[in-house]
């Protein structure tokens, strides 16, 4: 599960009719990278339709697509907001239980050890 709020479905809605206008089976994949200060980056890509064992969200009518193994070593149980004050970053604000820590910037992260 993925929590996104009100105003970070609405950048992300933006995102997606800014990319593929018009298309019905438009969403946004969230995949995780590697790079960034902390070791890992998010990565928020438009895509015209769902991936075959994608997983899906649809956080206040946007379609979000995750794969499983992103989901379940990166991202499960953590929230995604929006602040149009952040200076450094693109104003989306990650909090992420999955993280050990992060950097500066907020959009990047280290893994917590898994035992």
């Amino acid at each position: 599960m993925i929590t996104v709020t009100e105003g970070a479905a609405a950048k992300l809605k933006q995102m997606i009719e800014k990319m593929a206008p018009g298309s019905e089976n438009a969403g946004i994949r969230l995949a995780i990278k590697a790079g960034g200060c902390s070791g890992f980056k998010y990565q928020w890509m438009v895509c015209s339709k769902i991936g075959f064992g994608d997983m899906e969200f649809n956080p206040h009518g946007v379609r979000i697509f995750v794969d499983p193994k992103t989901h379940d070593l990166f991202v499960k149980n953590m929230t995604v907001d929006f602040d149009e004050r952040q200076l450094l970053t693109d104003g989306f604000v990650y909090t992420n239980p999955n993280a050990k820590s992060g950097c500066g910037c907020g959009d990047s992260f280290e893994l917590k050890n898994r035992s």
